[in-house]
Order: C-alpha cells, then sequence, then structure tokens
C-alpha cells in the first residue's frame, strides 16, 4: 500500500510531466510561428530586392518568392509612408516606384517615361491576367490610346506569368480569332500587329456583355463613361475621365491609367480600392521626383551658364530652361507639371542642338 508521501511524489510527477509537455507543445508552436514569419519576411524583402534591381538595370524578371508562404499582404501608401504591409509578417518600406497587383507569381518590369533630360521611371509588378479592351468610340486617337497603354505593359512572350490581351464586342471575346495559339496567344506584340493592320475607323464595337473570368480586366473606351457605366475600366474619350470601381480620375498621362489597371478594383483590410491608392501614390511620386530632378537640373545650368560668354545663344536657351526647371520645382499640379516637361523636352532638344549641354 502506498504510503502518502508516495502518493504526492506521483501526484507532483505527474503535474511536472503535464507542465513540461505544456511547454514543450507551446515553445514549438512558437518556434513554428517564428520560423514562418521568418519565411514571409524573407519572401517580402526578396521582392523588393527584386524591385530594385529591375529598376536598376531595367531587365524584366518573374518572382515567384510568395509560392511557398501562405502571406496577407498589401501595398500602403499615405503621405507618411509607403508600404508592403502584412499582419502575420509586418511592415517593409518601398523606396523604389513600384505599381504592384498582388499575386504567388508576378512579373516585374520596369517602364520609363522619357523627357529628353530626364527618365521618370517605375517598376510594375503583375501576377497571370489577361486585359480585354471594348472600343465602343472607335477612332483613330482611341486606339492610339490602348497602343500607349500596351507600350508600358510588359511583354510576356517568354516570361511567366503571362500577362495577355484581346478583344471584346458585346458577348463575345475575339483574342482566339487573331491572336493564334500557344505561344502567341494574345501577347502584347500580337495584340498590337492585329489592331494596328486589321481594325480600321470602320469597324463598330458593342458594349462587352461576355462573361469574364476572375483574371479578365476590361477596359472599355466610350463616349459614354460615367461611374456606374460598365464594370472594369471605363476612359471616356471625350471628357478624358476615367471610372473604376464609381470612383471618378483625371486622365492626364499614360500612368494615370496604368495605375487604375494595376491596381483595380481589389480592395485592402481596410476596404481602400487598390487602384486609387495606386493612383494617388504614383502621382505622388511623380511629383515628388520631378521636382528633384528640376532642382539637381536647374543647379547644373547655373554651371553650364557661366562657361558661355555674354550675350550668347547658349546663355539664352540656358535660362529659358532654368526657368521652367525653376517652375517644376514650385508646382504642386500634375497637370501643369506635364506642360512645362513638355516644354522642357524641347528646349532641351534645342540646347543639344547649338552644343550648349555637353557635361
Amino acid at each position: 500500500m502506498l504510503s502518502v508521501m508516495q502518493v504526492f511524489q506521483i501526484i507532483f510527477s505527474l503535474i511536472a510531466a503535464v507542465l513540461i509537455i505544456t511547454f514543450l507543445i507551446s515553445y514549438a508552436g512558437d518556434y513554428q510561428n517564428i520560423q514562418g514569419s521568418a519565411s514571409k519576411a524573407r519572401a517580402i524583402n526578396d521582392l523588393l530586392s527584386t524591385a530594385n534591381d529591375v529598376y536598376l538595370t531595367g531587365n524584366p524578371t518573374t518572382f515567384d518568392g510568395f509560392q511557398k508562404v501562405d502571406l496577407d499582404y498589401y501595398f500602403d501608401t499615405g503621405p507618411d509612408q509607403d508600404v508592403i504591409n502584412s499582419l502575420s509578417a509586418g511592415n517593409y518600406p518601398v523606396y523604389t516606384p513600384l505599381l504592384m497587383s498582388p499575386g504567388k507569381q508576378m512579373i516585374l518590369d520596369r517602364v520609363d517615361y522619357d523627357y529628353g533630360w530626364w527618365r521618370f521611371s517605375l517598376v510594375e509588378a503583375l501576377p497571370e491576367m489577361k486585359v480585354i479592351f471594348t472600343l465602343e468610340d472607335n477612332r483613330h486617337e482611341t486606339r492610339q490610346i490602348v497602343t500607349d497603354i500596351l507600350s508600358f505593359m510588359p511583354s510576356t512572350l517568354y516570361h511567366d506569368p503571362p500577362v495577355l490581351f484581346g478583344l471584346c464586342d458585346d458577348n463575345a471575346l475575339l483574342n482566339g480569332d487573331f491572336c493564334g495559339s500557344g505561344d502567341t496567344d494574345c501577347h502584347r506584340t500580337y495584340f498590337l500587329t492585329y489592331m494596328n493592320n486589321n481594325i480600321d475607323d470602320t469597324d463598330t464595337f458593342s458594349r462587352c456583355t461576355a462573361a469574364l473570368g476572375s483574371k479578365h480586366r476590361l477596359v472599355t473606351l466610350s463616349g459614354y463613361c460615367s461611374p456606374n457605366y460598365v464594370d472594369g475600366l471605363c476612359i471616356n474619350t471625350n471628357s478624358k475621365n476615367v471610372y473604376l470601381s464609381g470612383l471618378e480620375f483625371e486622365y492626364r498621362d499614360t500612368v494615370d491609367i496604368l495605375a487604375l489597371l494595376i491596381g483595380w478594383e481589389n480592395t485592402d483590410i481596410l476596404d481602400h480600392v487598390q487602384g486609387k491608392m495606386l493612383y494617388d501614390y504614383i502621382n505622388r511620386k511623380f511629383i515628388e521626383h520631378a521636382q528633384f530632378a528640376s532642382e539637381i537640373q536647374s543647379k547644373r545650368i547655373d554651371l553650364l551658364y557661366a562657361d558661355f560668354p555674354s550675350p550668347s545663344t547658349c546663355r539664352t536657351l540656358l535660362s529659358e530652361m532654368k526657368n521652367i526647371m525653376d517652375s517644376i520645382t514650385s508646382a504642386t499640379d500634375k497637370q501643369e507639371i506635364i506642360k512645362l516637361l513638355a516644354d522642357s523636352k524641347s528646349k532641351h532638344k534645342s540646347l543639344v542642338t547649338n552644343g550648349c549641354d555637353y557635361l
């Protein structure tokens, strides 16, 4: 028969064993969570590092670092921060101008807006998608808008994931009829070739009513666009306003469309429409970069100005260029900056032609 002391010893031993097992289970869970968080953090850092490489080199690449992690994340932008935000992995600052649509696998490519003396560059990160255009307004000027949009989209003929293109007319998706099949199926170059060679002002298109999948993004070009005219993105070719998710946006250049097309109607955990978030973000980055580049160029002109005699053609041209640079530096409206940049591009061409810009 066990003594009272032996009974207590057995009880204490059982309690100790339970506590040890509980601790080990808790430790294993914590260790697994730590390892999981580290893997997620590493994946986000790898994405941002890849974006930086693409920004510097201009070489497109595939990123698939999110395929092996179960990661919740979204692009969180604001006046005080631009971060990739994850509830399970934290916040990670984004330094390279980036337009991203989340996906397990993405194609990263650099987009360049060339203004002669300065180039605004950004990186786009896109999952598999098929962009479908409906040309309710089918003038040459309207097709040029489509060409401009595609010129800033990646060519994925030799890359994954594919970014493909097509046309919609009423209830019919036309991409299969003219892009072929296999590797040539609706890739950018084949789509542009078909559109330029086979569509003219006499062709008519009706509002798209075809059944679209989750990877389709419908872009309608029409003179009747309004907040709820069609699903997807609607570009009013008369007013040059753009509509997405019931919201209205100014159409000032192709980057406006690019931001809305990439961000799309997706929402983050705070129900922010990502298209609007990216639209506001990239236009803010555009203004910041243009102002900074103009400030540097203005100081550079001061150095050049001193090398030419007075009076001289070069001094006159440099003074005119400096006035434009100073105006851009102080401007806060994107439309005004775009106009000034157009003037500066022409002025810089005159500087080069006359041998005034040689540094």
